[in-house]
């Protein structure tokens, strides 16, 4: 079966193949971050950022909206918390890191930005939306897996990611003087307004 991730609006071209569309948005990331320093970390986060779109339902939808697209509602099925979920299996070790790039990846959609991990009550909306959300990630793991990356890949860039993102962070709060606890309090509080 062929997967798809966009369905071509011009009748004579071809639909985006979900695994071109994960690999090219990951190549594009690495590219537009080059000399950051998360070059990798961009990379990951784009090769994730639409993974849940290997779900039965998000291919229902989009088989569906190709035969008659005033039939359904664009952007009724969540494709975007899969992969953050994923992330967050993969970065168990170092749940930080996996909670700041996972929700990126669920964010991605949304117009205003990432969803806060801070709230008054009990649970953040990101953890809510995390926990809330079901999503078969069996059947989504392994067709990517089949597709894009084998497991043993996928867990060397997760490996290699991490290391960078230690580096990354290890150098801001070298230079800024920040401990590592300062830096955990502005990436939970920071006023984004400001």
């Amino acid at each position: 079966m062929e997967y798809i991730a966009h369905t071509a609006t011009d009748p004579t071209k071809r639909d985006q193949l979900l695994k071109d569309h994960l690999l090219q948005s990951q190549l594009l990331a690495k590219r537009f971050t080059t000399g950051t320093g998360l070059e990798l970390t961009a990379g990951l986060i784009a090769l994730l950022h639409d993974v849940g779109k290997y779900s039965d339902e998000f291919q229902a939808y989009i088989h569906q909206a190709k035969r008659d697209p005033k039939s359904v509602k664009r952007g009724s099925v969540d494709h975007a918390t899969a992969g953050g979920q994923i992330l967050l299996e993969f970065f168990k070790n170092e749940p930080l890191l996996g909670q700041l790039i996972s929700n990126v990846v669920i964010s991605h959609h949304n117009a205003f930005g990432v969803k806060d991990f801070y709230s008054l009550d009990d649970k953040s909306p990101f953890l809510k939306r995390i926990e809330e959300t079901k999503n078969d990630l069996t059947t989504i793991k392994d067709r990517f897996f089949s597709e894009v990356m084998d497991e043993t890949a996928f867990r060397k860039l997760i490996a290699e990611t991490t290391i960078e993102l230690h580096h990354y962070v290890d150098d801001k709060i070298v230079k800024s003087g920040n401990s590592r606890e300062q830096l955990q309090m502005f990436f939970f509080t920071a006023d984004c307004n400001k």
